[in-house]
């Protein structure tokens, strides 16, 4: 489904009854990440997946893309649909993204889970997305591919899984290098750990044992700037915990939501 929000054409899917939940990908994917998780979910909330700006169906606009943009975004997308709160669950640019949400919009979020993210652009950002984003406009998508993925999974994943590897695959090729570029400078430029002892929602991080891309310490930062923040540390996972141990990440998630 579409809906037109903040200047741009959103796409969305809603599955699933009871609470609300919404569910932010990373950079370079889509919606569709979030496969493994949708069926439990659904058995105890209403889930909102859409695609970013840039990303999947959803519009590409001319960026940089700010990252309460992409907060902005989501915020219109839930008012379009009448959701007046949710929980949140974001993965890499997704958690980044539920940040800058909850800073913005702490009585529209309840509970949050940041899922392999940092609260603080690293020191190189400026250089590593921008010869990231500068190879995708000259050689388009495909030349992200190798690099994602062996960031993304662990190699015995990647070697044991080749149908979702492929998948994984097609989201990154068909992303748009506009959006791409735009949602790279987000990367860049963001800094919330000033604000982030703001967010007084209860916070669970999670934190992939072998992932390079946002190290353990990320996810440490987070936990030590928030007031009410748990961490588990999903083993045998690099990047994208929550497709490469699914059942672990469904399980911790779902009963975090829903604790009492």
């Amino acid at each position: 489904m579409k809906a037109t929000v903040n200047g741009i054409k959103v796409n969305y899917r809603v599955s699933g009854t009871g609470p609300w939940v919404i569910l932010s990908h990373p950079v370079s994917a889509n919606m569709g990440i979030w496969e493994p998780q949708i069926k439990a979910l659904a058995e105890h909330f209403s889930v909102l997946q859409y695609d970013i700006r840039g990303h999947g169906e959803t519009e590409a606009t001319e960026g940089p893309y700010p990252m309460v943009q992409l907060a902005d975004d989501a915020a219109f997308l839930l008012t379009y649909l009448g959701i007046k709160k949710a929980h949140w669950i974001g993965t890499s640019l997704g958690g980044m993204i539920g940040q800058a949400f909850a800073l913005k919009y702490p009585d529209t979020v309840d509970r949050i889970v940041l899922a392999n993210t940092t609260c603080q652009a690293a020191s190189n950002a400026h250089t590593l997305w921008g010869e990231r984003a500068d190879q995708a406009e000259m050689h388009g998508m495909s030349s992200q591919i190798e690099s994602t993925i062996s960031r993304w999974f662990t190699k015995g994943f990647i070697e044991n899984n080749p149908i979702v590897i492929r998948k994984i695959e097609d989201m990154i090729k068909t992303t748009s290098v506009v959006g791409y570029r735009g949602t790279s400078n987000a990367l860049i430029n963001f800094d919330l750990s000033p604000q982030l002892g703001s967010i007084k929602s209860s916070v669970l991080v999670m934190a992939g044992e072998h992932d390079q891309a946002t190290a353990l310490t990320m996810s440490q930062k987070i936990v030590s700037l928030l007031s009410k923040a748990q961490l588990v540390i999903v083993k045998d996972a690099a990047h994208i915990s929550s497709l490469e141990q699914w059942e672990f990440f469904n399980k911790e998630v779902i009963n975090f939501l829903l604790a009492s």
